[in-house]
């Protein structure tokens, strides 16, 4: 331990030497906040270190600036809460506007990381009420709200606001600002439908974050480029990109970004059959990492990559066992997704509720004007005071039924997919569960269907995502119509569906086929599309665990029947002893 403080010593007397031997504060500040972005976060804490001996040379603001690069470090030390109570704290000080959005913009972004979403859309109001006096720093602030919307799952108006951004900062021409902006867009790419769009984005932001000198940001578009070929099922290319960006987040001191990267080189490893025993290290460090950091979602695909292994190596009690885990945490990552979501909803509905109360402000300024008028008008005193009673109780009705139409809206819309105007994955888990439970404590049938568009991606490819779009538009519509109020109908994710019923395996395959006879070819901009399904249909048989074991086993039909040349119907009887319906 001493050899390493001797060294340490050593180290910060040689990078310090220049700075206490300047006679120029303000570069030594100036480079600072150049290294906190292209360098090791620990360079830029020692030059900060040593300018700590001679405090008085720096002006406040000088010292605010410091401040800022080292709460920075210590988020990227890993040290994310303490560096968040950091930053709350310098906001109350009193700052120069541009330093301020400047210091608003890293504290939202350390509260989003920490799932603090009431903190952070706080934080976004503020900010922006500064934006009037530090116009230049607007770029940097929509990003910090590009971000934050891509978290809660908003990603079209993340895009907008990342794009938004990119025009502020492609007039102005700034590095740095150019190398965040396309960070952003690429984020919200990211988590839209087209990996091929989010992979340009990926290699634009290399390139723009390559002549800013971002580490962290350079690795992340390596780490992004590496994920979208995954995607894309290029899992060599994919391990190589992630290998990049492991060794990149490692120079740069991000060790957060580190984990997400040994994720992505484990994934790669296993995809391309490659080094099954380096997986395996990286797997059970990295799944001891996050366990340590309760983070549900990064734990559940951990879990899933364990599974898939010990699937590869012929071991399929420890891949259930792991596959177990992978559902558990699943879903209380889910949980986390419906805390993101409701915090959003909430500000939204906040915003909608000040914007009404400012309204009835409004009428109450009006109706006094009219008192003060019937004063000087004796005769139309009764007729003037009815009147205004009567404009604020039409108010007062008209803004309760608006806050219950916004009310309804906003529940509608966080328990259905917008695009199919089905169930969302969250709401038919939440009513299948309760449906499961009635099922069997009733001794009722109870069968889970789980279909998808064959070759979708295919679909997407030879005729554009607004053909993807219209036939998973029309197919919910089908699906709407056979399934009707004999059970619960949604869409799991991407072109995934699943239908629980009340009912046995003989009824669900009999709505199948009435649901494949039901298909039709659809036609977007004169294009005639023709599309078939595939589906997976598991009757409860008293013995199964839960709804989501009931549901995987459904899926895994639906993978025998893609497997066993689609447009098919393929019930799983028992385990291992799966058979075609149609």
């Amino acid at each position: 331990m001493s050899r390493y403080c001797c060294v340490a010593l050593l180290w910060l007397a040689l990078v310090g030497a220049p700075v206490f031997a300047a006679d120029a504060p303000e570069a030594a500040v100036a480079e600072i906040e150049r290294l906190g972005t292209t360098a090791h976060w620990r360079d830029s804490d020692a030059r900060i270190a040593a300018l700590a001996s001679r405090p008085q040379a720096l002006t406040a603001e000088q010292r605010q600036r410091i401040d800022h690069v080292r709460l920075r470090n210590l988020a990227l030390a890993g040290q994310q809460p303490a560096a968040l109570d950091g930053l709350v704290e310098l906001l109350r000080q009193d700052l120069p506007a541009p330093l301020r959005v400047r210091v608003y913009t890293t504290a939202i972004r350390v509260a989003a990381n920490l799932e603090r979403w009431t903190l952070a859309f706080g934080l976004l109001g503020e900010g922006l009420t500064h934006l009037p006096q530090a116009p230049a720093e607007s770029a940097r602030l929509l990003g910090a709200a590009s971000y934050l919307h891509t978290l809660v799952g908003e990603t079209g108006k993340a895009r907008d606001l990342a794009l938004r951004a990119l025009a502020h900062v492609d007039a102005d021409g700034d590095p740095g600002a150019l190398c965040r902006a396309v960070t952003d867009v690429a984020m919200a790419a990211d988590h839209a439908s087209d990996p091929r769009e989010a992979e340009a984005w990926r290699h634009r932001q290399i390139d723009a974050c390559t002549r800013a000198g971002d580490l962290v940001m350079i690795a992340n578009g390596k780490l992004g480029v590496g994920k979208t070929a995954a995607r894309q099922e290029r899992h060599a290319e994919a391990l190589d990109w992630s290998r990049r960006a492991l060794a990149d987040f490692e120079a740069a001191g991000f060790g957060a970004g580190a984990w997400s990267a040994r994720l992505a080189v484990a994934e790669g490893l296993i995809e391309s059959s490659s080094g099954p025993g380096e997986a395996e290290a990286l797997l059970a460090d990295t799944l001891a990492y996050y366990s340590d950091h309760d983070a549900h979602f990064a734990i559940a695909e951990t879990e899933e990559l364990i599974a898939r292994l010990a699937e590869r190596r012929g071991e399929p009690v420890q891949a259930l066992a792991h596959f177990k885990r992978s559902m558990a945490a699943s879903e209380a990552a889910e949980r986390d997704a419906r805390e993101r979501r409701l915090a959003y909803l909430q500000v939204e509905f906040d915003t909608r509720l000040k914007e009404q109360q400012i309204a009835l402000l409004e009428a109450e300024k009006e109706l006094a004007a009219v008192q003060a008028t019937a004063t000087r008008r004796r005769q139309l005193l009764l007729a003037g005071g009815m009147g205004g009673m009567l404009v604020i109780a039409i108010l007062l009705f008209g803004l309760l039924r608006r806050s219950i139409r916004e009310r309804r809206r906003y529940r509608w819309q966080s328990q259905h997919d917008g695009l199919t105007r089905l169930y969302n994955y969250q709401q038919v888990r939440r009513l299948g569960a309760k449906a499961f439970t009635r099922a069997r404590g009733d001794g009722r049938p109870f069968t889970a269907i789980v279909a998808d568009i064959d070759k979708f991606k295919q679909v997407n490819d030879d005729y554009g995502h607004a053909a993807g779009d219209e036939a998973l538009r029309s197919l919910g519509a089908w699906i709407t119509d056979i399934v009707g109020g004999q059970g619960i109908a949604g869409r799991s994710g991407g072109d995934e569906f699943t239908i629980l019923l009340d009912a046995d395996a003989a009824t669900a395959g009999a709505l199948m086929e009435r649901l494949r006879a039901r298909i039709e070819p659809v036609t977007v901009f004169g294009q005639r599309v023709d599309f078939n399904v595939s589906a997976g249909i598991c009757q409860d048989d008293g013995e199964t665990a839960s709804l989501e074991q009931l549901i995987h086993r459904a899926d895994r039909a639906l993978y025998r029947a893609k497997h066993g040349g689609r447009d098919r119907v393929v019930l799983a009887r028992a385990p291992g002893a799966d058979a075609t319906a149609g």
